[in-house]
């Protein structure tokens, strides 16, 4: 799992690439822009997720996840992860992969496309942390909850 500021996301991805022959990278990265958490700067690859492939090659197959989850709710290992994880990438087994192991955690997880899709995902992180700092908002830590409607 990459989880790094986004200053040092491809500096990190060269840094580890040789060692992830044979693995799975899952970026939770999100290109939060210089000094506002509340606004994003996508670089030129779209999202990066999309950077990280095209960094890493089709070899290393790498799965965006765990992007509108909270810093503060992944730093308390001992809680449930109370949000459902929008998963994407390019490779459909190494997405399954993920599913199944955030599922095993019993966190509920879908397949939410390329890894295009991350540019869409990655964006809403900066909605989640305006909320979260909102103190018109009666909550912290929000995420995404993928629910069916009530008939």
């Amino acid at each position: 799992i990459l989880a790094v500021p986004y200053a040092a996301h491809n500096a990190t991805l060269e840094a580890i690439k040789p060692e992830l022959n044979g693995k799975i990278l899952v970026d939770i990265v999100v290109p939060l822009a210089d000094g506002d958490p509340k606004a994003v700067a996508m670089p030129e690859a779209g999202s990066a997720t999309e950077e990280a492939q095209a960094l890493l090659g089709d070899e290393i197959p790498v799965v965006g996840a765990l992007h509108n989850v909270s810093a503060a709710t992944l730093n308390k290992l001992g809680h449930a992860i109370n949000c459902d994880i929008l998963v994407c990438g390019n490779q459909l087994d190494a997405k399954k992969k993920v599913i199944a192991t955030l599922q095993q955690l019993d966190i509920q997880a879908y397949n939410a496309g390329l890894a295009e899709s991350a540019r869409c995902i990655e964006a809403i992180t900066p909605i989640l942390i305006r909320l979260n700092i909102s103190k018109d908002v009666p909550f912290s830590h929000a995420g995404i909850r993928i629910w069916a409607p009530h008939h």
